[in-house]
């Protein structure tokens, strides 16, 4: 029997600080203007002008494709995150239900 390795997993921090330095890099500069670019400047939500980009997911972080980018104005990326934040707390204070009958035949 093999044994599996474990995998280190960084910290938040650590993560957070990575993905920092990842905005700096030209490769994400290149992804963000082609993003600018194709919105023609305009926050995809409302219209106005587009100042940020914004992950539709997180799975690719880093690695992500263009489909999973879009083009915010600063206030819709920031009601963007609270309502993700909101959604969190709601999701956290349900009673879990137990799964064990779910998994039954």
């Amino acid at each position: 029997m093999t044994q599996r390795k474990r995998q280190h997993q960084p910290s938040k921090q650590t993560r957070q600080r990575n993905y920092k330095s990842y905005l700096g890099s030209p490769r994400w500069k290149e992804k963000r203007d082609i993003i600018m670019k194709k919105s023609g400047g305009k926050c995809r939500v409302c219209g106005a002008p587009a100042t940020e980009v914004h992950h539709v997911n997180y799975q690719r972080r880093g690695k992500e494709r263009l489909t999973d980018l879009t083009a915010l104005c600063r206030e819709c990326h920031q009601l963007y995150h609270a309502k993700l934040e909101e959604k969190k707390k709601r999701e956290a204070s349900k009673p879990r239900k137990n799964t064990r009958k779910y998994w039954r035949k």
